[in-house]
């Protein structure tokens, strides 16, 4: 059994094998910001290893899924061209 505890703006509830994952940041209608985009990179590592997930929900918290990505605060991604 996996904890997710450790993400701050990622809320992972499971249920019958499936993992539903929330970006958890309502209040600026989960707005990518640099802590969600390092734990996006995280979070499928840690759920590929999940032996009790079959299937994964992605969802957001509130009235938006994701408004927009803050590319400019955002760490470079690993293999990006620029």
């Amino acid at each position: 059994m996996s904890d997710y505890s450790k993400y701050e703006t990622i809320k992972v509830e499971k249920a019958n094998r499936v993992a539903t994952v929330t970006f958890n940041r309502p209040d600026s209608l989960n707005a990518v910001n640099p802590v969600l985009h390092r734990e996006l990179s995280t979070i499928w590592l840690d759920l590929a290893v999940d032996e009790e997930v079959n299937a994964i929900i992605l969802t957001g918290a509130g009235r938006a899924f994701c408004a927009e990505w803050r590319i400019v605060r955002a760490p470079r991604m690993a293999g990006s061209a620029r």
